[in-house]
């Protein structure tokens, strides 16, 4: 309910100044599917014929209530949805578990330009840095399609945490594999401009 009524004056232009959103909460908390999408929505309205959003938002920070289950999620497919863009947003700090349910949709966004002026990507926020946060298989290439675009130029910070590694041959194999599609990524040429990267693997 809270995050439906936080939709609403985002969506009727209430709040043009909104900067930053931290969406933080207690352990098992979560925000519905509907909710989060309707956030999202709200976000990408997009305002008169230039399709640009009428939130100046910039910093965005996920936390346990949107990463539980589905909420990050639709979130984006709410954002991938909305006929506008978020020009202002500068940085993006979400983490994972390891289901990476949410990627394709946030790579999604990434692709089809509703961050233009992202900054910082950091895949791995954890602020009690645990240990059962990676990207994954399937995450790490949704990631490398998202760095191949032309809309990951404007990135200058890139943040992110590999899958956990076990001493066998698929672990082994797993871990190549997501060097091998970072250094696809980087040749690809759309990470010229990047300044800061992080990678965090996890033993």
């Amino acid at each position: 309910a809270t995050v439906k009524a936080v939709a609403a004056p985002i969506r009727a232009d209430k709040i043009p100044g909104l900067q930053q959103i931290y969406v933080m909460g207690e352990e098992g908390s979560s925000i519905s599917a509907e909710a989060a999408r309707d956030l999202g929505t709200a976000l990408a309205r997009g305002g008169g014929e230039s399709g640009v959003s009428a939130v100046g938002l910039q910093d965005f920070e996920s936390g346990q209530p949107l990463e539980s289950g589905t909420g990050l999620n639709s979130l984006f497919s709410g954002i991938v949805s909305g006929r506008g863009v978020l020009p202002s947003l500068q940085s993006l700090s979400v983490s994972y578990k390891e289901d990476v349910l949410s990627v394709p949709t946030l790579a999604d966004c990434i692709t089809k330009g509703k961050f233009p002026h992202l900054r910082t990507l950091n895949l791995n926020h954890d602020a009690q840095q645990q240990s059962d946060l990676s990207l994954g298989q399937e995450g790490m290439q949704c990631l490398t399609l998202a760095l191949c675009s032309p809309s990951a130029k404007s990135l200058r910070s890139l943040a992110f945490m590999t899958l956990k590694i076990a001493d066998t041959p698929r672990y082994r194999a797993a871990h190549v594999s997501h060097i091998t599609l970072l250094a696809f990524a980087f040749s690809f040429g759309q990470l010229g401009g990047l300044q800061e990267l992080h990678v965090r693997m996890v033993f």
